[in-house]
């Protein structure tokens, strides 16, 4: 009868652990997913400003050469 305990409390231990490594596991994964989201907007973000920054260039280029034409 106490192995039989002995046993249930270890399978119930096992069971236990298994279900946190489950948890961090997919904490885990969650933290890779929205590591890489922020990233992928980080450098759309960056794209657009270079963009932008262009676009203010060419203007201001444009700008210049037409007040000495």
């Amino acid at each position: 009868m106490q192995s039989i305990t002995w046993n249930l409390f270890l399978a119930l231990q096992v069971i236990k652990y298994f279900r946190l490594f489950q948890i961090l596991k997919g904490t885990f994964q969650l933290n890779l997913r929205i590591k890489k989201t922020l990233l992928i907007r980080q450098n759309q973000a960056i794209s657009i400003k270079r963009k932008y920054q262009e676009q203010v260039e060419k203007r201001n280029l444009y700008i210049y050469h037409q007040e000495y034409i």
